[in-house]
């Protein structure tokens, strides 16, 4: 198998049902995102898009020394959440106190992380051996949130392990 297979399989698993608060999905960072994507004006004003990255892997021996046996892939995957809040008017009733934004953003960010524990084989045991099982496992970063003008952007990332098992 390969990082292609895992990403399919990641991506698949991360697609279906959708993940509340999440808008777009995309299989890698993308070299753009239309601001479609985001879907702000249908989400309150909010919306989260979630890019997989696979930023490391590296084999590890299963079965003892022999010629051919099983071998793990041990993949640190990230998922990068792209986080958009359009700030409300100043004349909206009731006032806004500035920190709205946040509410969304950990709504979205719990629900990432409720769909990566619902399964440790991700909906494919032939390819995924386990996912977000090891010790400090789905380690969330948040950034401080980007003022741009008319809306406010974070972008957080969630990581998480993902072994494969293979014949080698």
């Amino acid at each position: 198998m390969s990082a292609a297979t895992v990403r399919s399989a990641i991506s698949t698993f991360l697609a279906s049902p959708p993940i509340p608060g999440v808008t777009k999905q995309f299989r890698a960072v993308p070299w753009y995102i239309d601001g479609a994507n985001w879907n702000l004006a249908d989400n309150l004003g909010n919306g989260a898009v979630i890019c997989l990255h696979l930023a490391d892997d590296d084999e590890t021996r299963e079965s003892g020394g022999q010629v051919i046996g099983l071998k793990d892939t041990n993949y640190v995957a990230f998922l990068v959440v792209l986080y958009q809040y359009l700030i409300p008017s100043g004349t909206q009733v009731p006032q806004y106190q500035g920190d709205e934004y946040i509410d969304p953003l950990d709504a979205a960010i719990e629900a990432i992380k409720e769909r990566l524990h619902s399964d440790p084989s991700m909906g494919n045991p032939a390819v995924i051996k386990t996912s977000g099982q090891e010790p400090r496992d789905l380690h969330v970063e948040r950034s401080l949130p980007i003022r741009r003008p008319g809306k406010l952007l974070a972008w957080n990332t969630i990581r998480f392990s993902v072994t494969e098992v293979i014949q080698a």
